[in-house]
């Protein structure tokens, strides 16, 4: 079956096939234009190795990436539960951190990409994502001071919900009682305004 689905694909054109990583590295078509990941990969490694299943031809083509905090969980399961030694598993979560950093980042994908392959290239590649259209970026300094105040101010004891129903001032049975009961305690210091 595999082997007629690549046979398939090798020949014909607007073929689209979906496939596990097993599937993919087999793959020596030049004129693949379209690569997504679902999954998010395991290093940056990985990620351009997959990746460079398309535009073997020189010609433009698209690499995707969904992915979401499953992700970056499992991962780390994963990584944590493995039989690796713990400077291996240390190695693979930086790998890790470096491809979410490269996920998340504001600046020329390519640039970064480069770099973090011993390679520079002084200017922005004008061709990936965040060159096309850059994203709206904000300090956000003062917000995570605030966020982490509150989470300090109401005991470090509730989950991100509560501290954003705080932070929000948001009145709900929940963070009144927990309110009345730090009044209770101490009512010159905790007061919902203060957080």
């Amino acid at each position: 079956m595999r082997s007629k689905v690549l046979d398939r694909f090798r020949q014909e054109s607007g073929v689209i096939v979906v496939a596990t990583i097993a599937f993919g590295m087999g793959i020596d078509k030049p004129d693949v234009r379209f690569v997504a990941h679902l999954n998010l990969p395991k290093s940056i490694e990985a990620y351009y190795q997959e990746t460079g299943r398309a535009g073997r031809d020189s010609m433009a083509a698209n690499a995707w990436l969904a992915y979401g905090l499953q992700d970056l969980i499992q991962l780390r399961q994963w990584i944590g539960q493995s039989d690796g030694s713990e400077a291996y598993k240390q190695v693979q979560r930086q790998k890790l951190g470096a491809l979410i950093g490269l996920c998340e980042l504001p600046s020329c994908r390519r640039q970064s990409l480069l770099a973090y392959f011993g390679e520079r290239q002084t200017q922005p590649c004008g061709n990936c994502d965040n060159c096309l259209a850059p994203p709206e970026t904000m300090d956000g300094t003062v917000l995570a001071q605030k966020a982490l105040s509150a989470v300090y101010r109401t005991g470090q004891r509730f989950g991100a919900t509560y501290v954003v129903d705080v932070l929000m001032g948001r009145s709900n049975d929940r963070v009144s009682r927990a309110t009345d009961r730090a009044c209770r305690r101490s009512p010159a210091r905790v007061r919902v305004r203060d957080v």
